[in-house]
């Protein structure tokens, strides 16, 4: 396990210095990232945030890509539907 100054916690493969491969991040405010990294980038997987927020698929530049985002769909880093207020 690596663990920076502060606080991040990363358990998984490494390549050329990056992160890349299965592994596992705890940031300092106890956000985690489960998944697959390459070369650094996180590209598939989990994501939840401290207070329970999930983006599930295939991220890009890291952001969600293709998945799911508390239930809401995703594609092409867009929502698939959009809320109509009334």
């Amino acid at each position: 396990m690596l663990i920076w100054h502060d606080g991040q916690k990363y358990s998984g493969s490494f390549e050329n210095g990056f992160k890349h491969g299965k592994g596992y991040l705890i940031t300092a405010n106890n956000s985690s990232w489960d998944g697959t990294w390459n070369q650094g980038a996180f590209q598939h997987g989990k994501a939840t945030t401290y207070d329970g927020y999930q983006w599930v698929g295939t991220f890009k530049n890291e952001k969600l890509w293709e998945g799911t985002y508390n239930g809401f769909k995703y594609k092409n880093g867009k929502p698939e539907s959009q809320c109509t207020m009334l």
